[in-house]
């Protein structure tokens, strides 16, 4: 938890690991982080768990990650991976929400633009964790499937240009909650190298 300039340029949160005699002798600001996000992350799961599922089913998701001995684990060891799972489960529900609102609705468009940022937040925190994004976009260009084939056809010149106004409107909204979630996305992962190029590949490179 040293600030950036004094890890430079490798930039990973909770690099390098602490285990065995370090962790046990790290200062209390080193473990509260890992307390926090071990508590947070509980409360997402629960919220994407009775989100997803019915009750019972939820309390059961709900108290299997609660004791859940690795889970625990993380909770202890000053590492990422216990906040990579915050942002995660965050993203999910986020998603799920998007998914299920209307078309063109507000809560659609924030829906989507919040899971594009906590997946960003995730990818800023483990490498591995970008690959949520795709599927991020996977969804949406599933949800809306005729707007994506029209915008396609017309960047390729295939499509009639007489298209009606309420598609339009649609082709539209797709474009802008498409666009905004990915700079969403680039954003948050950037904030986390001082939105230098540089740092992110500097990072990249030490851990290939």
């Amino acid at each position: 938890f040293s600030s950036v300039r004094d890890i430079k340029p490798v930039f990973y949160p909770g690099r390098e690991d602490l285990v065995g005699r370090q962790m046990a002798r790290a200062e209390n600001y080193c473990h509260f982080p890992m307390f926090l996000f071990g508590v947070l992350a509980l409360f997402a799961l629960m919220l994407l768990a009775f989100t997803l599922l019915d009750r019972f089913a939820a309390l059961w998701v709900s108290s299997f990650y609660a004791f859940y001995p690795h889970i625990l684990e993380l909770s202890r060891w000053v590492k990422e991976d216990i906040v990579l799972l915050f942002f995660v489960a965050l993203a999910l529900y986020y998603l799920w929400k998007g998914l299920n609102a209307d078309h063109g609705s507000r809560s659609e468009f924030f829906s989507f633009i919040l899971a594009s940022l906590f997946v960003g937040l995730a990818q800023a925190t483990k490498w591995y964790a970008g690959m949520f994004f795709v599927f991020v976009g996977f969804v949406l260009i599933a949800k809306h499937w005729d707007s994506f084939k029209s915008v396609t056809y017309k960047l390729l010149s295939l499509a009639d240009k007489s298209f009606h106004r309420e598609s339009s409107q649609h082709q539209k909204h797709f474009l802008i909650v498409g666009i905004l979630s990915i700079v969403t996305f680039i954003t948050a992962v950037l904030a986390f190298f001082q939105f230098s190029l540089k740092n992110f590949f500097d990072t990249l490179n030490a851990y290939r």
